[in-house]
C-alpha cells in the first residue's frame, strides 16, 4: 500500500501518483494553511469523488499546525481526473468562460466552464478563479462567448474591468481597452437587428484587482 511509504513529502507525493494510475485505494492528502498551499499542485493533479473517503493519519508543522491528511479511498469510487472535471459542457444561450493561465488567451485554455445565462459579474479579489485547475490569481485571461436574441434596436454595452479587455459583436470589435489598468467602465452603442447575435468578451488580469463585468440595456 502506498501509505506505508512515510518517506518525505515529495518521496510520497511521487509515490502516491504513481499508484493513483493503477488503482483507487491510493491515500491523498488535503492540508490547511501551509500544507494546502504546498502541496496544492498535486490536488490539480488528483480530484476525489466525495463518497467513502476515510481519513488515516495527520502530519503536523513544527508549529503544531497541520500540514496535511491523508485520507483513503475505497475501491469502489471513481478517483476523477483534472481533465473531466475542468472541461464541461456549456448549453447553447449559456456564457462559455475559456481560461488560461497566461494574460494572452494564449494555448488551449485550462479550464472550461458554464458561466451562466446572466450578464458577466467577476470580482475575484485576489483570488484564483479556479486553483485545481492550475489558473493563478494573476497574470491569468478569459475568454466568454455566447449566443443571445436581441430586439432590435440601439444597445449600451458597459464594461468594467481590471484589467484589460476586448469586447466584440458578431465578431466585430466595438471596445479595445488591452492595457493594465485599475477598475474602469467604458460604455459603447451598438445597433442591432432582431434576432440571435454573438457577444465575445476577452479579458485578463495582470496583477492586484481582478474585476471583469458586461451589461447592456436598450437606449
Amino acid at each position: 500500500m502506498v501509505a506505508e511509504r512515510w518517506g518525505p513529502p515529495d518521496e510520497f507525493k511521487i509515490a502516491v501518483l504513481n499508484r493513483l494510475e493503477k488503482e483507487n485505494n491510493v491515500f491523498i492528502f488535503f492540508g490547511p494553511g501551509k500544507g494546502f498551499d504546498r502541496y496544492f499542485h498535486f490536488l490539480q493533479l488528483a480530484r476525489l469523488s466525495n463518497k467513502n473517503v476515510y481519513p488515516e493519519k495527520i502530519y503536523y508543522e513544527n508549529d503544531g499546525s497541520i500540514a496535511y491528511r491523508l485520507y483513503r479511498v475505497s475501491k469502489s469510487d471513481k478517483v476523477i481526473s483534472p481533465k473531466d472535471e475542468c472541461f464541461e459542457p456549456v448549453p447553447q444561450g449559456r456564457w462559455k468562460g475559456e481560461y488560461f493561465p497566461n494574460k494572452t488567451l494564449s494555448s488551449p485554455p485550462v479550464r472550461v466552464r458554464d458561466d451562466g445565462d446572466g450578464f458577466i459579474n467577476f470580482n475575484w479579489i485576489g483570488k484564483s478563479p479556479d486553483t485545481i485547475c492550475g489558473i493563478g490569481s494573476d497574470n491569468f485571461s478569459v475568454r466568454w462567448t455566447r449566443k443571445i436574441y436581441f430586439n432590435g434596436g440601439t444597445y449600451y454595452f458597459t464594461v468594467t474591468t481590471d484589467d484589460g479587455f476586448r469586447l466584440f459583436v458578431d465578431n466585430r470589435l466595438v471596445l479595445d481597452k488591452w492595457f493594465d489598468q485599475p477598475p474602469t467602465t467604458y460604455i459603447v452603442d451598438v445597433p442591432l437587428s432582431a434576432g440571435n447575435h454573438t457577444i465575445r468578451m476577452e479579458y485578463y488580469q495582470a496583477t492586484g484587482q481582478a474585476v471583469a463585468s458586461l451589461s447592456w440595456k436598450m437606449k
